[in-house]
């Protein structure tokens, strides 16, 4: 079986299209992103704080033995 050369006008749509979804999953996943990152920032903070809070106790504990 021969395949036809696709010509210049279907590749360039190929491309258009490929480009088009490309870009709206691109955009998407930004804008996802942008709503979801004071969200985890705040989740970070927590964590972040309570393994401080925790080291800084553990460490005042262990030097009244």
């Amino acid at each position: 079986m021969d395949k036809q050369p696709k010509s210049l006008i279907t590749r360039f749509l190929e491309i258009a299209i490929i480009f088009a979804i490309a870009s709206y999953l691109i955009r998407l996943g930004v804008c996802y992103i942008v709503q979801v990152w004071p969200v985890l920032v705040i989740i970070a903070t927590l964590i972040l704080t309570g393994i401080l809070i925790y080291r800084i106790w553990k460490k005042h504990n262990e030097t009244k033995w």
